[in-house]
């Protein structure tokens, strides 16, 4: 699986809105947090990437392919 530029605007597959990067994040339970607001919680970089639909909501993720 080739690795997602995040600098690329996708088009959600239900709606066709505008798709934000960002990450899954939590402990007991996982949120959904945008690549802007994460740099400013943590540092950490995680092992998958997540684009939230900016108008429905519906999310994908996929799996970081390590080099």
């Amino acid at each position: 699986m080739e690795k997602k530029d995040s600098s690329l605007t996708k088009s959600c597959l239900q709606c066709k809105g505008d798709m934000e990067p960002g990450r899954l994040m939590g402990m007991k339970f996982i949120s959904f947090v945008s690549d802007s607001e994460r740099n400013k919680i943590i540092g950490k970089d995680n092992k998958v990437a997540v684009y939230r639909c900016k108008k429905c909501g519906f999310c994908e993720i996929y799996a970081q392919v390590s080099p």
